[in-house]
């Protein structure tokens, strides 16, 4: 079994003060060295943008950045937390197979660079691997006539067969011209997208090529919610899409402040059991998602909720595991 090999990303008594610095530090071959490299990152603003290039890595050797339950967000944008604000063309840059990201909040602040994007992949070296983001908040920390990305998933030439999965993550506010939540336009891209908030973005979820699967996620008051060729179930939109379990929501706000606690204010939790997405999606545990974007484990074997949040009634609180999405 692969070793753990963990450094601190902090303002200070850390092993790093970035993310992009530990990512140059730590960079080598995890299959040798039979390693997971693990960059655990702790409240602070982190201002330098992250390319994940130059390892060498497998499904059981892998990168992974995380921040634990005490730095971590509470399922709302959280500057007391750990986060990335970057003014660069990309906040995080993947070309690398295996990488998992968990809890990070990251938004970015480049103005005048229709590409730019918060998570991009954008290389061969990604080809046959998997990439999994997990508990995520992404958004700009901007308006600009360009609207960029949430996640990019862009034509790349001599890509072979590469799996990005979204889960328990709200990305939000790409809503200036040609904005996206999520774009994908490679063919050899496959991208599920499971029990999250994507919502204000010109385009919610655009799909020009590749595969794309969607499961129990809220994609709202976006211009368009999705297009593209894709399956799409257990999903709430208040545009009209086809697939098992689907639901249309038609009054706009009024049924967005029927189903949220305050989703003007970015707090997606579900308000109450009145809620349409209440008990109304389906059982991901053997997608690998257990719990929500709060550590609030979902009833496996049962109906999961739609979208990020799982409303747990009679709880005193949710307890804070946090899943990896099966590592």
């Amino acid at each position: 079994m692969a070793t753990e090999v963990i450094k601190t990303i902090k303002p200070s008594g850390g092993d790093y003060t970035s993310l992009s610095a530990w990512e140059a530090g730590e960079q080598r071959d995890l299959v040798t060295a039979d390693e997971i490299a693990v960059a655990e990152c702790y409240a602070m603003a982190d201002t330098t943008a992250v390319v994940l290039d130059g390892w060498t890595t497998s499904s059981t050797q892998y990168i992974k950045i995380y921040t634990p339950p005490s730095e971590r967000h509470d399922g709302k944008w959280n500057t007391s937390k750990y986060y990335l604000r970057v003014n660069s063309q990309q906040v995080i840059a993947i070309a690398e197979q295996y990488v998992v990201i968990d809890g990070i909040q990251a938004e970015v602040t480049e103005s005048w660079v229709s590409a730019r994007s918060v998570i991009h992949v954008n290389s061969s070296g990604a080809s046959n691997g998997q990439i999994d983001i997990n508990n995520c908040i992404l958004q700009p920390g901007n308006t600009n006539t360009d609207g960029g990305y949430g996640i990019n998933l862009p034509y790349v030439f001599g890509l072979t067969g590469a799996t990005v999965n979204v889960s328990n993550s709200i990305i939000q506010g790409f809503f200036d011209t040609g904005g996206q939540g999520i774009g994908i336009s490679e063919a050899d891209f496959s991208l599920n997208v499971y029990n999250s908030v994507i919502t204000n973005n010109e385009t919610g979820i655009n799909q020009s090529a590749g595969t794309v699967t969607i499961t129990n996620c809220a994609i709202f008051n976006n211009t368009t919610d999705v297009t593209g060729t894709m399956t799409v179930t257990y999903t709430a939109s208040d545009d009209t899409i086809s697939g098992t379990g689907n639901i249309d929501w038609d009054s706009g706000s009024t049924d967005w402040n029927a189903n949220f606690t305050d989703y003007s204010n970015g707090d997606f939790s579900i308000k109450d059991t009145g809620a349409d997405i209440y008990n109304a999606g389906t059982d991901l545990s053997g997608s690998g998602v257990t719990d929500d974007i709060i550590g609030t484990a979902r009833p496996q074997s049962t109906n999961y909720d739609i979208g990020a949040f799982e409303l747990i009634v009679g709880a005193s609180g949710p307890t804070i595991v946090h899943s990896m999405a099966g590592r």
